[in-house]
C-alpha cells in the first residue's frame, strides 16, 4: 500500500510538472476573443503582428461605447487605438516613420527643436484624416494638429503668445475664472485665424472664441441661460437627436443661438434668433448624401481635384451645398443650389 501511495504521489508530481511547463495561452488571444466581432476585425486589421495587452471600455461625447486597445509590437513599440462598438476605427497612435512625407516634414518643422511625444491619427467621418501631435519644449507641453497634407490646422498656445487685443479679450472674459487651454485655429470658415479658449468658474467649464483682432465671436452657454423662447425651440430639436453644445453669438447687433443636434455620428448645427425663431442650419456631409443633381453638376467641374469637405447650409427656405476641393496646394470652393445650379 505504501508503494502504491508513493507511485501515485510521483505520478501526480509528473502531472503537476507537465502542466506547469505548458505555455499559457497568450494574453492577446484572450483579449481579442473578448471583443465584439466588428471590433475584433478592426483590431486584427490594424494591429498586424502586434499583441494586445490591455483593453478598456469607455465612452465619449460622440460614441456611447468605445474600446481603447493597447498593443505591443515585436520591436518593443507600444501603441493605442480607439474603436467604436460597430468596428469603426476612431483614432490610432502612429509613429513618425509611418507618416506620409508631407505630414512628416511638417511635423518636424513645427517641432523646431522640441521633443516629439505622441502622434495620434484621427479618422474623420467625411474626407480627411488629421494628426494630433503632443510635444514638449523645456518645461512646457503643447499639442498641434496637421491635416493629411501636412497643413497646420490647430496649435495650442499660451496667453502671452497671443496678440495684445486677444489677450485683453481673454482676460476680460475669464475674469474670476481659471483659464484652460487656448487653441489657435487656422481652418475657421469665417476667419483666417481664431482662438478657442476654455475656462472654468465655480466648477463649470465652458468655451469661447476670439478673433485675431480681439473680437468675441461666440461663447458657450447652457440651456437655462437662454431666453424662454429659445429654450423651447432648442428643446424641440431633441426629437431629431441628442442636444450638444449651445453657442451664443452676436452679428450686426443681432444675437443668435446655435445648438448641435447629434444623431449617431451625424451633427447638425441649428441656429435660432433671440426670439427663438429658426434662422438656419448646417452640417458636414458625405458624398453619398448629396442630391443627385448636385453630384451630376459637380463631376465635370471637379477634374482631378480631391474633395476635402462638403457642407450643407439652409437659411430660411434656401439650401446650398458648398464643396471644398484641393489639387496639391491649390484650393477652391464651389457652391450649388439643390437643383445643381452653380452659384457664382
Amino acid at each position: 500500500m505504501k508503494r502504491l501511495t508513493l507511485f501515485l504521489a510521483a505520478l501526480g508530481s509528473c502531472f503537476v510538472a507537465a502542466f506547469a511547463q505548458t505555455p499559457p495561452q497568450p494574453a492577446g488571444a484572450n483579449l481579442l476573443l473578448s471583443l465584439p466581432p466588428p471590433v475584433r476585425r478592426t483590431v486584427l486589421d490594424q494591429s498586424g503582428d502586434e499583441t494586445l495587452d490591455a483593453v478598456t471600455r469607455t465612452n465619449t461625447a460622440d460614441e456611447p461605447l468605445v474600446f481603447q486597445v493597447h498593443a505591443a509590437g515585436k520591436d518593443g513599440k507600444t501603441r493605442q487605438m480607439s474603436v467604436a462598438a460597430d468596428g469603426k476605427l476612431l483614432d490610432k497612435q502612429v509613429f513618425l516613420d509611418e507618416l506620409p512625407v508631407p505630414v512628416r516634414k511638417s511635423i518636424q518643422a513645427l517641432l523646431a527643436g522640441g521633443k516629439l511625444d505622441d502622434i495620434t491619427k484621427n479618422i474623420d467621418d467625411t474626407f480627411t484624416e488629421s494628426y494630433v501631435v503632443d510635444m514638449s519644449r523645456g518645461p512646457t507641453n503643447r499639442q498641434f494638429t496637421v491635416d493629411d497634407q501636412g497643413e497646420l490646422l490647430e496649435m495650442q498656445v499660451f496667453l502671452s503668445e497671443t496678440p495684445p487685443a486677444v489677450q485683453h479679450c481673454i482676460q476680460a472674459k475669464s475674469a474670476g475664472a481659471t483659464l484652460g487651454d487656448i487653441t489657435q485655429s487656422f481652418d475657421d470658415q469665417d476667419y483666417d485665424v481664431a482662438y478657442d479658449v476654455e475656462m472654468t468658474k465655480a466648477g463649470t467649464t465652458r468655451g469661447f472664441t476670439v478673433s485675431t483682432n480681439g473680437q468675441l465671436l461666440d461663447e458657450q452657454v447652457f440651456l437655462q441661460e437662454t431666453p424662454p423662447a429659445v429654450q423651447k425651440s432648442i428643446q424641440a430639436q431633441s426629437k431629431r437627436g441628442r442636444l450638444g453644445d449651445i453657442k451664443k453669438s452676436t452679428e450686426d447687433g443681432e444675437t443668435y443661438y446655435q445648438v448641435d443636434v447629434i444623431s449617431g455620428r451625424k451633427t447638425v448645427t441649428v441656429t435660432f434668433d433671440a426670439a427663438g425663431a429658426f434662422w438656419g442650419e448646417e452640417e458636414d456631409m458625405l458624398w453619398a448624401d448629396l442630391p443627385p443633381d448636385v453630384k451630376r453638376a459637380l463631376k465635370p467641374l471637379q477634374g482631378l481635384s480631391q474633395i476635402t469637405d462638403i457642407n450643407r447650409t439652409t437659411e430660411g427656405a434656401n439650401t446650398t451645398y458648398q464643396i471644398q476641393l484641393r489639387d496639391g496646394q491649390k484650393k477652391r470652393s464651389l457652391n450649388f443650389k439643390s437643383n445643381g445650379a452653380l452659384i457664382p
